[in-house]
């Protein structure tokens, strides 16, 4: 009986050098934390979720921001709770406290960027310039795509020619954005193309008109169908074309890279009909 006694105190007090209660109640406190961690997340998703069903689309993605980052609390607290039972790290937390502006300088320096990406993506998140499924171009940076995933550092692109761009959320934050596909029901595009100066200019804007009326994709936009299917401008004179400028009216940004291609080359047929040079510049050179 004593021998069994000694070995069920040997098992309980089996590496009280190095942790708090032992290894086997150790074992039994973390498994503990990190359930109670892992039910708390469930249970944050699950109201979360609940939430974001009563809510407008523009604030989802605040609500996943806001899981994501008290699901990292959490597992922070539960993972300081458990290595507090380790004897060596004991001293972990008030080191912490104790030492609070030495690790802000160190982490603001270490991890600038890192915290600027998530603070931008926050207000991203907040503000909703954007959103999933948005086509939107940062002229400054010579990019453009469709929004397809927004994450805690970075937001994900995936442009015309089917690759993916991932950039910083502080960049989104910072430079000049344009959304062309803001939750708008349709798209216009103005198109310009040069004629020759002794073109019959009506007989222009009736051959464009024509073409448009008759191109699968157009939105007929008239109200008062005896007016010209879209109107159709001497935009400027160029010096060696009328530059002439009228607008494809389609459903979406991305059918006009659909519907455009079909409209150039049924302007084209129709100019070589109706005998309208599309003129380009000559240089003569005359010889001495």
């Amino acid at each position: 009986m004593e021998e069994i006694t000694n070995t069920s105190h040997g098992i309980w007090t089996f590496g009280n050098n190095l942790f708090q209660n032992g290894l086997f109640l150790f074992l039994i406190h973390a498994g503990l934390m990190f359930l109670a961690a892992k039910i708390v997340v469930h249970l944050l998703r699950r109201g979360l979720e609940h939430q974001s069903r009563r809510e407008d689309t523009s604030n989802q993605l605040i609500l996943q921001y806001l899981a994501k980052t008290i699901k990292t609390i959490v597992y922070i607290l539960c993972a300081f709770s458990v290595l507090s039972d380790i004897i060596p790290l004991k001293g972990l937390g008030n080191l912490a406290v104790g030492s609070a502006s030495i690790l802000a300088v160190a982490v603001s320096l270490a991890a600038q960027e890192t915290f600027g990406n998530y603070i931008a993506g926050f207000f991203v998140a907040l503000y909703h310039p954007f959103k999933v499924g948005d086509n939107i171009s940062l002229p400054e940076k010579n990019v453009a795509g469709t929004v397809t995933g927004i994450s805690l550092r970075h937001t994900t692109l995936t442009t015309v020619e089917n690759t993916q761009i991932m950039i910083p959320n502080s960049m989104m934050n910072s430079c000049i954005l344009e959304n062309r596909t803001f939750g708008q029901t349709d798209y216009t595009h103005y198109e310009l193309i040069g004629v020759a100066y002794d073109s019959d200019i009506d007989a222009v804007k009736e051959a464009i008109c024509h073409v448009l009326a008759n191109t699968p994709g157009i939105i007929d936009g008239r109200t008062d169908k005896s007016e010209p299917f879209v109107p159709v401008q001497v935009n400027a004179f160029q010096d060696s074309a009328i530059e002439i400028k009228f607008p494809i009216h389609v459903e979406s940004f991305g059918a006009y890279f659909t519907v455009a291609p079909i409209v150039r080359e049924g302007i084209l047929k129709e100019f070589n009909q109706r005998g309208i040079e599309i003129p380009y510049p000559i240089v003569t050179v005359e010889r001495k």
